[in-house]
């Protein structure tokens, strides 16, 4: 998390926003951005504050998430056995509005993400449609990713 050095792969792509007095604008994904596959799905949760949501990986399946509304700690872990930076850990405390960030997440790594304000709206982008059998469930305190995600509790 502190090492500087980042899981390959894992992509952040700020957001710009277009604010003005009645709100703002921002423009998530382009087909034409590094590293985009293809389209199948978009999905929302309204995840409360307080609340975790940790981890989960997919086997096969590109996932592109961020924050619209709210503040929230995300996590990333390496848990590709063949990867350069495999058992390594990112964090990233984003706020919707004053730095959002849009994720793109390959498969093998393990992700998550824990409301700091809220109630939050999280969006997914995905390259598949969603196939439970694709989806590895992690639980919030695996003793092999070695992550706090803080007093909150994990759902």
């Amino acid at each position: 998390m502190a090492s500087g050095k980042k899981i390959a792969g894992l992509v952040t792509k700020p957001l710009v926003r277009h604010a003005d007095e009645r709100g703002d604008f921002r423009e998530i994904l382009r087909h034409t951005d590094a590293g985009f596959t293809k389209f199948a799905q978009l999905s929302t949760s309204v995840v409360y504050e307080g609340i975790a949501k940790a981890w989960h990986l997919h086997h096969q399946q590109t996932e592109w998430m961020g924050i619209l509304l709210g503040v929230a700690k995300f996590a990333f872990a390496d848990r590709r056995k063949n990867s350069p930076t495999f058992g390594l850990i990112e964090e990233y405390l984003v706020d919707s509005v004053a730095n959002p960030l849009l994720f793109t997440v390959p498969a093998g790594i393990a992700h998550g993400y824990r409301i700091i304000q809220g109630p939050a709206v999280i969006a997914y982008i995905t390259d598949q449609i969603y196939d439970p059998s694709d989806q590895l469930k992690i639980p919030h305190d695996d003793a092999d990713i070695g992550y706090d995600w803080g007093p909150a509790p994990i759902r």
